[in-house]
């Protein structure tokens, strides 16, 4: 849904079908077939940091890198918000390795 709905902030995905996802992800959550992850990892990234990653790396062509550039800002302002009602589902940076989460329901 995060995805929907940064491509719908900068005009990439008509205000519709964001609304049409937005309308099936609250449906899904009311009958418990959707929820919340234990954990969220969101690392935020310099633009120019990451094109000059991108230009280093001449394995893989990149072909829809400006767009996932631009959605950056959107998807920081999605992952503020879930840390303002989540605060401890968010870890803003990835950690070296990744420890076991107990499980909840």
């Amino acid at each position: 849904m995060h995805f929907s709905w940064a491509l719908w902030q900068i005009g990439k995905t008509p205000e519709g079908e964001w609304l049409a996802q937005l309308e099936f992800t609250r449906e899904a959550i009311r009958n418990r077939r959707l929820g919340f992850a234990d954990r969220y990892l969101f690392k935020t990234i310099d633009s120019q940091v990451a094109q000059q990653q991108r230009d280093r790396d001449t394995a893989r062509p990149w072909p829809n890198f400006g767009v996932h550039r631009r959605l950056h800002s959107s998807l920081v302002l999605w992952y503020k918000t879930i840390a303002k009602v989540m605060p401890e589902r968010l870890v803003w940076e990835l950690p070296p390795t990744l420890l076991p989460i107990e499980m909840t329901s």
